[in-house]
């Protein structure tokens, strides 16, 4: 039954507002109702304890409703396809940079030349400089024939698997990850392992970063529309 909202004149107004307007699509007519019914019997005793309950009920009902949304799939996906966009942009930008950088600050140098990606991308003076090469990019350096050999084995497979539904979704996804990080995390490995020179560190970093360059965006679709898949089969 749909609860008459239209005598409501004791109800404070934003409370007013917020619970029959702003979370309509949030919240049962029978749930604003109730709400209505025990600010009205509050209020014949004393109308001041009876705003500040509804006040806090219309609080807990906002927070409610916001825990909702974000636990939404609609709202994690986009959030999936944000964090996607964002390490795209950081490893499109880090390696507009490494094909332009000239003078590298000697301690940027000395996390180069140990691999470490992760931590170049966490000091805050790179991203100055990254942003001032952007204008420069080498797009013969977004190019790596291993890379590409990578991305396409491992995304020819995937969607093998997800064609024919071999694994689970959370197998899916933990497959989809180790694509993605799998040559940093070996070339994290082998630098550390090996004594290289500079110039044979270069190309392990390439295979490392632009592997993940080409996969981040696919791998991400790809996970989400398993997912979607499977709510829907659900």
């Amino acid at each position: 039954m749909k609860f008459n909202t239209t005598n409501t004149s004791t109800i404070p107004q934003p409370a007013n507002w917020v619970l029959t307007k702003l979370l309509k699509n949030k919240m049962s007519d029978e749930q604003v109702g109730d709400l209505f019914e025990e600010y009205s019997a509050k209020a014949s005793n004393s109308p001041n304890t009876a705003n500040k309950w509804i006040a806090r009920q219309t609080i807990i009902a906002c927070l409610s409703a916001i825990n909702s949304t974000i636990r939404s799939e609609q709202t994690l996906c986009y959030a999936l396809y944000l964090i996607a966009i964002g390490l795209f942009t950081s490893l499109t930008l880090f390696i507009s940079w490494l094909s332009n950088a000239d003078d590298i600050a000697s301690n940027l140098w000395q996390t180069l030349l140990a691999g470490k990606v992760h931590s170049l991308l966490a000091e805050p003076g790179i991203w100055t400089s990254m942003f001032e090469t952007a204008n420069n990019m080498d797009f013969g350096m977004y190019i790596h024939i291993p890379s590409l050999a990578w991305a396409g084995l491992c995304f020819f497979g995937l969607s093998c698997i997800q064609k024919k539904q071999l694994v689970s979704q959370l197998t899916f996804t933990s497959l989809a990850v180790a694509a993605v990080t799998l040559p940093y995390l070996w070339s994290l490995a082998y630098i550390a392992t090996h004594e290289l020179k500079a110039t044979q560190i270069g190309p392990i970093i390439a295979f490392g970063v632009i592997s993940a360059f080409y996969l981040i965006l696919p791998m991400t679709h790809k996970v989400i529309k398993v997912a979607q898949a499977k709510s829907t089969i659900i």
